[in-house]
């Protein structure tokens, strides 16, 4: 009996050793700490969790949840998704996750996960809610250096947005509240530094004596806002003044002074002196004008009315053009002197069978140069040159000028009247009327 002891248990111990290796262990799961929201913006969030601990099951997965509902949480395409985790690595285990182009001023719903092989464990959830956007801010300044023509306008950013600046500038509009769709505008296009960021520019090319409107304005993620409207009125345009001068007559050109005594807002483009037989002529009258600069007054000129009218009463004044508009001078008058005309003296008459040999001389001088000069006639008192004539064109330079005609196909015992004329500027002037008989005819 005693030699089978040992035997029996060997085999009693070997059986219990197996036995215990054979058991397994209970899961333990990982464990996840709560989140932790990190940052939050107008369309992005930060956040964090951590595996404080791994436990002692196969991690495949970890990562995060989001959702626009506080329902049960679902591992889908919009999750936040890490990847496996290797068992050996020590904890706590960071998870991060980091979110943008959200929706503003909008709640989101966040789980932490871990996805083990008999499905997702999940953490406690949070959620935050993405902010409102917010707008730079903008200012309309004040204005300064008001002229005719140009006035210095100023504008301020005060804050920044939410998102970046594109653009900024002014604009100004002869109405209120102009907007960038106006073609008068100063624009920067460039995001801003610090605030507040100040910026000015000079309006040019305004009218004179108008009012404006102007503001500041900044756009921002495809918004623009405006600062408050202000508006400032231009100064009236200083305009040269210009002194209507004497004048020189003659019978036919008279001789017109003028000065400009001083300078306008602007360079002179044109001056000159106007006339007419009106009172207060303008440059759509008879003028002369001078187009060259006038730098320094005061400026003398003058210049010559010609092809007048004898015996007349004419006004004229001295004028001056800048940026458009016409100043005149006083307005004044002068009369033309009569104008002399050539004497002219009907001669004797031979009469003729059925002709005649009319004479007659041109005396003295005119004013001017003589057209044509001759002879008319017919059966009645005092003919003029809508009757039979015969004529000399051309100027006569020496005096007295004799000179005759053959008036033919007259009428045989007839009387006739009979005149010589001379023709000076278009006035024709007439000699005596005098008479002459043709003989009778005898075959």
């Amino acid at each position: 009996m005693k030699c089978f002891i040992p035997t029996i248990l060997t085999a009693i111990f070997t059986v219990g050793f197996f036995s215990a290796c054979e058991e397994t262990l209970d899961p333990i799961p990982p464990t996840l700490s709560n989140i932790s929201i990190t940052a939050v913006g107008v369309n992005t969030a930060n956040f964090s969790s951590a595996i404080s601990k791994s436990g002692n099951q196969e991690i495949l997965d970890h990562g995060f949840t989001v959702s626009l509902s506080d329902g049960a949480p679902v591992i889908d395409d919009k999750s936040i998704k890490r990847g496996a985790i290797d068992m050996a690595t020590p904890t706590p285990i960071a998870i991060t996750g980091a979110l943008s182009n959200l929706q503003t001023a909008t709640e989101y719903y966040l789980h932490a996960f871990v996805m083990l092989k008999s499905g997702p464990i999940f953490s406690e959830g949070a959620k935050f809610k993405t902010s409102n956007v917010q707008q730079p801010g903008i200012r309309t300044d004040g204005f300064d250096a008001v002229t005719y023509n140009s006035a210095q306008i100023r504008g301020s950013i005060t804050a920044k947005g939410s998102y970046p600046v594109s653009e900024y500038g002014i604009v100004w509009s002869g109405t209120d509240n102009p907007t960038t769709e106006s073609s008068s505008k100063y624009t920067l296009k460039s995001d801003v530094g610090n605030v507040p960021a100040f910026f000015s520019t000079e309006a040019r090319g305004l009218s004179p004596n108008t009012t404006y409107h102007y503001r500041a304005y900044v756009i921002s993620n495809g918004v623009t806002s405006y600062g408050a409207d202000v508006s400032f009125r231009t100064s009236d345009e200083a305009q040269p003044k210009v002194q209507t001068g004497d004048a020189k007559v003659g019978t036919r050109v008279a001789s017109l002074f003028a000065q400009i005594t001083a300078l306008g807002s602007s360079p002179i483009t044109q001056y000159g002196i106007c006339w007419s037989t009106l009172p207060n002529p303008t440059v759509a009258s008879n003028k002369f004008v001078y187009n060259d600069a006038v730098n320094q007054v005061p400026k003398s000129y003058f210049g010559e009315a010609l092809n007048l009218a004898p015996s007349t009463t004419y006004y004229y004044r001295a004028f001056v053009t800048m940026n458009g508009v016409t100043t005149y001078g006083d307005s004044r008058t002068f009369r033309t002197a009569i104008e002399r005309q050539p004497t002219v003296v009907t001669g004797d008459a031979n009469p003729r069978d059925y002709s005649a040999v009319l004479s007659g001389s041109v005396t003295a001088a005119g004013d001017a140069a003589v057209s044509q000069y001759g002879i008319c006639w017919s059966l009645t008192a005092n003919p003029t040159t809508s009757n039979s004539k015969l004529l000399f064109n051309g100027n006569i330079t020496s005096f007295p000028k004799n000179f005759q005609v053959n008036a033919t196909n007259l009428s045989d015992e007839t009387s006739y009247n009979y005149r010589a004329y001379v023709i000076m500027n278009g006035v024709t002037t007439y000699g005596a009327n005098r008479t002459f008989r043709t003989p009778k005819h005898i075959n």
